[in-house]
């Protein structure tokens, strides 16, 4: 594609596609120097390389240990110009094996738009719902949009999430009890007592 522009050579195109990836290892060798993530602008400068250079939507998992320290930071997935599914199952199973305490979510919005859709947030329900099953924090979803970010984190959108896991989790407890109960019920005294 660079080639159709008058003067790129095919060195010159392969150089600047090397570029982008060389730009992305220097960003992200320097910003692995930070250590601790311990907000968002801190998660965000993490992150930020891994969008360099992308035009299709993907998600980035950045996971921490107990002291906030980054001990992976990769794309989990790549979608389309326009969505990009996440998938649970792969976010738990790498908390697991890297011994996570903290989880960062990121994905971009190429449209230019940091706003999360009604599918960003119903996916951030679920990955807190999984998360807190497991005792992984999720610190933040981060939305990349070209220069822009939106950290749901800083906008309450993620506080608003957390009430409503806690508040379903608790609605599932006392409904469970609420089922024993009526079994012990069915079942008159034990033998036991």
């Amino acid at each position: 594609e660079l080639e159709t522009v008058g003067g790129v050579s095919r060195e010159t195109a392969d150089y600047l596609q090397m570029l982008g990836g060389l730009t992305e290892y220097y960003i992200e060798d320097k910003n692995t120097r930070l250590k601790r993530v311990y907000d968002s602008g801190s998660a965000y400068e993490v992150l930020k390389p891994k969008f360099i250079g992308r035009k299709t939507e993907a998600v980035i998992l950045l996971l921490l240990d107990g002291r906030g320290r980054v001990i992976y930071n990769e794309v989990v997935n790549e979608g389309s110009i326009s969505e990009v599914p996440i998938y649970i199952r792969r976010i738990v199973e790498l908390c697991l094996k890297y011994d996570a305490f903290i989880a960062v979510i990121a994905h971009k919005h190429p449209s230019g738009n940091p706003i999360p859709s009604k599918n960003d947030i119903h996916a951030t329900r679920d990955i807190e719902f999984a998360l807190n099953g497991i005792d992984v924090e999720l610190f933040d979803h981060i939305i990349f949009a070209g220069t822009d970010y939106l950290s749901m984190k800083s906008s309450a959108w993620l506080e608003r999430i957390k009430e409503e896991v806690s508040i379903y989790k608790e609605s599932l407890k006392k409904e469970s009890e609420e089922q024993e109960n009526a079994i012990a019920y069915l079942h008159g005294p034990s033998e036991k007592e």
